[in-house]
């Protein structure tokens, strides 16, 4: 079961970790709390690459081994205004409050685990509101954008 996000790097990898390990992969992709809403109902899983709280949380749950899981990777915000990707504890608030309200649109997935986070970052911004009419909710952002 595997996160969204890494959709891209999964199947760009697979004719690699199927000629390794000599299996067909199976992917099952969605977003990480579908991914752990499945788990907790008990479906059969090998392997889980979601977020880190998601794991977290289905570690305390006791439905994936403790210590576990392992950071493969560290999600950034791109902005056309930044030269560079960038996180948001790097920019100031002021110039990534500036980046969002000048974007045409803002576009997640609002089952994903970056949803909450992002629904609370507008709101400490000031800019919940305004950013109300340009957000685009949609289960399969970021998906259709290769990097």
């Amino acid at each position: 079961m595997i996160s969204d996000g890494m959709k891209p790097v999964v199947e760009e990898l697979t004719p690699q970790i199927e000629h390794a390990t000599g299996r067909k992969l199976a992917a099952q992709f969605n977003s990480s709390k579908i991914c752990a809403d499945k788990i907790l109902t008990g479906e059969p899983f090998d392997a889980a690459i979601l977020s880190s709280d998601v794991l977290d949380d289905l570690s305390r749950q006791g439905k994936i081994a403790s210590g576990s899981g392992r950071e493969i990777s560290r999600t950034e915000w791109v902005s056309e205004f930044a030269p560079e990707p960038r996180s948001p504890t790097s920019a100031p608030p002021e110039a990534l409050k500036h980046t969002l309200l000048n974007a045409k649109s803002l576009s997640f997935n609002p089952t994903g685990a970056s949803a909450a986070h992002t629904y609370e970052m507008l709101a400490r911004l000031g800019i919940a509101e305004e950013m109300k009419p340009k957000l685009v909710l949609d289960a399969e952002a970021g998906a259709r954008r290769k990097m």
